[in-house]
C-alpha cells in the first residue's frame, strides 16, 4: 500500500472520529454526561450524538476518500465508524459492567455509517469517470 494511501486513511480516522464526537460539543448540544467513561470528551460525544450532522461530515469524508483513493474506497466505512469500539475498549477496561449491549452499540452505528461507504463508492465512480487512467 502507498504511503498517500497510508496518510490518507489516517487522516480520514481522525476525521471520521471527529465527525461523530465534535458536533455535539460545538452545537453546544452536551444535555447528558456519560456517567462511565474513560475520557469525558469522547464518551460526551458519543453520547449526545448529532446524527444528521454527524452523517453530513461522513458522507463528504466518504465521497473525498473515494475520489482520492478509488482503489481502497471500502475503509471509508472503518474510517468513520472505529470510534464506538474505541469507546466501548476503553470503557469497559475501566468500567468492566458499563456496556452490558456492545454488540448492539457497534452494529448500530455501522448501520450509521452505510451511507459513508455508498458515498465513497460513488467518489470512487466519479474518479473513474473522469480519471479513467487513474482507477
Amino acid at each position: 500500500m502507498k504511503s498517500s494511501v497510508i496518510l490518507g486513511t489516517l487522516i480520514a480516522f481522525v476525521l471520521g472520529t471527529l465527525a461523530w464526537v465534535l458536533p455535539p460539543h460545538v452545537l453546544g448540544r452536551i444535555v447528558e454526561h456519560y456517567p462511565e467513561t474513560t475520557w469525558t470528551w469522547l464518551g460526551d460525544g458519543v453520547w449526545n450524538i448529532q446524527g444528521t450532522m454527524s452523517m453530513l461530515i461522513c458522507l463528504i469524508i466518504g465521497f473525498v476518500y473515494g475520489l482520492l483513493f478509488p482503489k481502497n474506497w471500502y475503509l471509508s466505512i472503518l474510517a468513520t465508524w472505529w470510534v464506538v469500539p474505541l469507546n466501548v475498549i476503553l470503557d469497559v477496561t475501566q468500567f468492566p459492567t458499563s456496556h452490558n449491549l456492545w454488540p448492539f452499540e457497534v452494529i448500530i452505528l455501522a448501520i450509521f455509517n452505510i451511507p459513508t461507504a455508498l458515498a465513497a463508492w460513488l467518489g470512487k465512480r466519479v474518479n473513474r469517470w473522469y480519471w479513467p487512467e487513474r482507477g
